[in-house]
């Protein structure tokens, strides 16, 4: 799976924090091989062995991106009020 979310990450150009999705499902992955007990043994909680990793990772890789976006916008919006000028000379001794 984890080849599987790299490719759709890249090829819809979700963009850097997507990456978060297949690098938490590789690690579950190792840690379950390694012999952590990370899986749920009962019957009626088996469902959960995958859908915990594959729609959980999903959602923190989503609300990771979400957050991102947020902050960013918000630094654009201070960098904007403070009067940035992106025609603006770098050196003022050229006006």
């Amino acid at each position: 799976m984890v080849p599987f979310f790299v490719a759709m990450t890249i090829s819809q150009r979700l963009g850097f924090w997507a990456f978060i999705w297949p690098v938490l499902y590789g690690l579950h992955a190792v840690l379950i091989m390694a012999g952590v007990p990370i899986r749920l043994t009962a019957v009626q909680l088996e469902i959960l062995n995958m859908i915990v990793p594959v729609f959980g990772y999903g959602l923190v890789a989503i609300v990771f991106g979400h957050l991102y976006s947020r902050y960013a916008l918000r630094r654009l919006k201070a960098l904007v009020r403070a009067g940035f000028d992106p025609d603006a000379p770098e050196d003022p001794q050229e006006e």
